[in-house]
């Protein structure tokens, strides 16, 4: 698989996560964002639209833009002041790093800073801060930018994982279609061990990705986020993202 796959469906897959993480924040940490902006130079009103459009990656004027990136910057420097907006102004400084495709925020101050208040956040957030500050590091080839362990990165441990997957494997001697529940548990169970089963399951989700948003159940679609978060390398020829929602038991979701 090429490298270009490789960086564009991992950069797809964090921006969409942290964006969708970003929508789903309580509309008051939103509002706080905004009143970051000083009424002088937007209304509260104008302050909140223009929050949202850089939230989903919408164009807004250059000179509003820096408002916004500025008031953004606040807020997350201030975890113990609002947390709520503490997570979704990160969320979406690095979304918005990711997209403009230079990575600008300062990441490595972030993470060396704030990671105790990351990795108390609800998993799937700090799962998707963690996989975005990897995804700036690799792209700027700079190591230390690298939080390195799998608790840190990944949504939920493979031992989680291991029993909701295999539950779902197949019972029987016959050999299992491999595009069907039992034949995905089977390949997914192999892969949380074993390189050569998440290549192929890379290979499943590049063929089959918009059939397995719309049929897998959450067990195995855990079990595809699962190799994209701990693997590098993991990447399916696909622009086709794994969802977030509907996470499997036992999986920490943000309240």
């Amino acid at each position: 698989m090429s490298t270009s796959f490789a960086d564009g469906f991992r950069t797809l897959q964090a921006v969409r996560d942290l964006r969708l993480l970003a929508a789903l924040a309580p509309r008051e940490a939103r509002v706080r964002i905004a009143a970051g902006i000083p009424e002088g130079r937007m209304t509260p009103v104008d302050a909140l639209a223009a929050l949202a459009s850089v939230s989903e990656g919408r164009h807004v004027d250059q000179d509003v833009r820096r408002e916004i990136l500025s008031a953004l910057r606040l807020a997350a420097a201030l975890p113990k002041y609002d947390f709520p907006a503490f997570l979704t102004a990160t969320m979406v400084l690095l979304a918005d790093a990711l997209e403009d495709g230079e990575g600008g925020e300062d990441v490595h101050w972030y993470w060396q800073t704030f990671r105790g208040h990351y990795r108390v956040a609800a998993a799937v957030e700090r799962a998707a801060i963690v996989q975005a500050i990897r995804r700036i590091g690799l792209l700027r080839a700079t190591s230390d930018l690298l939080p390195e362990t799998a608790p840190d990165r990944a949504t939920a441990p493979a031992a989680a994982l291991r029993p909701l997957i295999e539950r779902l494997c197949p019972r029987g001697l016959a050999p299992p279609n491999a595009t069907e529940v039992p034949g995905i548990a089977l390949l997914l169970f192999e892969a949380l061990g074993s390189p050569a089963a998440a290549a192929a399951a890379a290979g499943l989700w590049s063929e089959h990705a918009e059939s397995l948003v719309a049929t897998a159940p959450p067990e195995l679609l855990a079990g595809f986020r699962h190799l994209y978060e701990t693997r590098d390398g993991w990447a399916p020829a696909s622009d086709v993202p794994i969802p977030l929602l509907n996470p499997p038991p036992g999986v920490d979701w943000p309240h």
